[in-house]
């Protein structure tokens, strides 16, 4: 494997290998893979090492999520991270999905990440991002705008039968 030049074959070559070796995969081969040079080979192994589950692995794959400069690596990472480390993951989740200095595709991840968690902790982590998230907040406030808009009289002008301009008045909501 690691004799292998081209990235794309090497990547093929560690997927086909963890599936054939399934639960026997050896995680020493999928942890030197996330230190190979091209961004392919670590994408794919941290995809790997999320896929096994393995709690052992949730260090690694918690450092990636904090220091990967690639971002592909970084989100796979992130779900890898909360595959390993389950429940244990929604603190650093929870605080990577409400960074603000966070790109917006690695918080999308986070939150999930929190989702893939599952469970009573990470739906009260999710309900309370959504809350003090200012978009969601920007998002209702223009609900409750519509629905205001919705709840008055509308004026529409359309054409009669004839072809005139008739003013029509619907009045929406209670």
């Amino acid at each position: 494997f690691a004799q292998e030049k081209d990235a794309t074959l090497r990547a093929m070559l560690l997927r086909e290998y963890s599936q054939h070796a399934g639960a026997n995969t050896d995680a020493e081969v999928l942890r030197a893979a996330t230190k190979d040079p091209d961004p392919t080979i670590r994408a794919e192994a941290v995809t790997l090492l999320g896929r096994r589950g393995d709690a052992r692995d949730s260090r690694l794959l918690e450092d990636l999520v904090t220091n990967e400069g690639n971002l592909m690596i970084r989100q796979r990472a992130i779900g890898a991270f909360a595959q390993t480390a389950k429940e244990n993951a929604l603190p650093a989740l929870d605080r990577l999905a409400r960074d603000a200095e966070s790109s917006l595709a690695v918080r999308a991840s986070a939150v999930h990440g929190i989702a893939q968690v599952g469970g009573e902790r990470a739906a009260q982590s999710l309900e309370q991002i959504a809350l003090s998230d200012p978009a969601f907040q920007d998002f209702v406030a223009t609900m409750d705008q519509l629905a205001a808009a919705l709840s008055a009289a509308v004026t529409v002008q359309v054409r009669d039968y004839f072809g005139d301009l008739v003013n029509l008045s619907i009045h929406l909501g209670p």
